[in-house]
């Protein structure tokens, strides 16, 4: 995929350093510049530049699917810690046959005796053994932290107790940005994929309280939305508890920053702002849903400009249609089909209609982004938020069905867009039943244009449910506690 090949590059940059990757690329650009290349060919020019033999350690991240699990256990003195690298699939444990490949790593290792510096080891073989700095010593307040930089691709999986230590590094300012990404982003697949419990992976998000980047709150926002997701179809006493777990994670952040802009504030401030709004409000926080309320009728009603900054204006519509009713669905459809407004501003209100709940507007928004006054290429801004609410799910599933024949028609031409509302439509289901249904459904129909969405689709609707049936206990206990 283009993301594999994008990380495989960052990785092997940040491998060789910047310096010598940049002077490879040259090479290669001037030496290929009137002719075709191979990838052997930019392997044989960053070789040359950094004087390793890149396509050794390269070629089996090109010609291989997959990348790689890399298990940490400490070793008995705490000296070292042991890695053992297995194949990583998000559904589960790899077979012997699927567990074959012994990938090439990088293995930048950070501690909390010096978190601006780390060693430089590489795992070639199926597992290694990597001392520990001298000048780390195990203690309450000690943490390491495997691909540092999260420069590698793959996953880490840590001892309880390790995850421990770097929450508490986390609370302390001491871990970068990247770092705290990619814990983040490594637990919550891990949990997916059974590897780990989902109660760690909540017990980690503990620890970003005081988190103030928008890059981090992306991630979090992301995968706790996927947990909310996978879990909607649970008992709704089980969802507000998970819902009340966002709120705490995310009102300090809202109450430091407010709802206006400060004079000195950049744009990634401006978007951080609209997350933390977006979340808070489909979360259901009160003060949040008041306010948004609020200035979306002093904008669209009363015509108060100044009450909706345009960062603020697609979670404020949305928490408005969601929380309000015919009034405000009718108001925010007009502002979409004044042509006077520019096309971002329009689309914002067609997302905004899918945040509706009730029937009977659900119903109005699909005729609606089926009717000429909606463009083919806009129609799944109306359907997205449609597909997040269990209430409007199942309608969004029936219009699909009922209406697959115009679909498969209009958009005969293009297998991206058929690709792109199968996984709309049926994506967001959790249960095994919805798997089946969807499956049988478009076994009947020429599929075959979109084969490869339906089968990633199936594949994560199964996930989810694997994922609850494995751990609702553990998030039930984990909630109760």
């Amino acid at each position: 995929s283009y993301s594999k090949g994008a990380s495989t590059i960052r990785m092997l940059s940040s491998f060789l350093g910047l310096d010598n990757f940049l002077k490879g690329i040259k090479i290669y650009l001037q030496r290929h510049k009137y002719s075709n290349a191979s990838t052997n060919d930019l392997w044989a020019a960053l070789s040359e530049a950094s004087g390793r033999d890149v396509g050794k350690f390269m070629n089996l991240w090109t010609q291989t699917v997959g990348y790689p699990l890399l298990t940490v256990t400490d070793s008995d003195d705490s000296k070292s810690i042991n890695i053992v690298q297995n194949r990583f699939l998000s559904s589960g444990n790899a077979t012997a046959d699927e567990d074959k490949s012994i990938w090439w790593v990088p293995l930048l290792l950070g501690t909390s005796a010096d978190p601006t510096s780390f060693t430089d080891d590489v795992l070639s073989d199926r597992s290694v053994s990597i001392t520990l700095p001298s000048n780390y010593a195990p203690s309450d307040n000690s943490w390491y932290k495997l691909n540092t930089g999260s420069v590698s691709i793959a996953r880490v999986k840590y001892s309880s107790n390790a995850i421990k230590q770097l929450s508490k590094g986390i609370v302390r300012g001491e871990i970068g940005v990247d770092d705290r990404i990619g814990l983040i982003s490594d637990s919550f697949a891990l949990a997916f994929s059974g590897q780990s419990k989902t109660s760690d992976f909540l017990t980690l998000l503990q620890s970003y309280k005081s988190e103030t980047s928008l890059v981090s709150w992306q991630e979090i926002s992301s995968r706790f939305d996927s947990l909310l997701g996978a879990w909607s179809e649970e008992p709704e006493s089980v969802v507000e508890k998970l819902r009340k777990v966002q709120i705490d994670l995310l009102m300090p952040l809202m109450n430091s920053m407010g709802w206006d802009p400060k004079p000195d504030e950049d744009s990634l401030a401006s978007r951080l702002r609209s997350l933390a709004i977006r979340s808070l409000g489909f979360s259901g926080e009160p003060s949040v849903i008041k306010e948004a309320k609020a200035r979306f009728n002093r904008f669209l009603v009363d015509g108060d400009t100044s009450a909706l900054q345009t960062d603020i204006r697609a979670p404020v519509f949305a928490i408005g249609v969601l929380y309000g009713g015919e009034a405000e669905y009718n108001v925010v459809k007009e502002y979409y089909l004044n042509s006077a407004l520019p096309m971002d501003q329009r689309l914002i209100a067609l997302n905004a209609l899918g945040s509706t709940r009730d029937p009977k507007l659900v119903q109005k928004t699909l005729d609606f982004v089926l009717s000429d006054q909606v463009r083919n290429q806009d129609i799944y801004n109306g359907l997205v938020f449609l597909s997040l609410h269990r209430e409007s799910r199942q309608l969004l599933w029936n219009w699909y069905k009922t209406n697959y024949a115009t679909l498969a028609e209009r958009y005969r031409a293009s297998m991206a867009s058929l690709g792109i509302l199968v996984k709309i439509c049926a994506g967001e289901f959790t249960t095994y039943e919805m798997a089946k249904e969807v499956q049988d459904f478009l076994k009947t129909k020429d599929s075959s244009k979109f084969e490869r969405a339906l089968d990633q689709t199936l594949e994560k609707i199964r996930g989810k449910a694997d994922w609850v049936a494995r751990d609702r206990d553990d998030v039930n206990k984990w909630l109760s506690n």
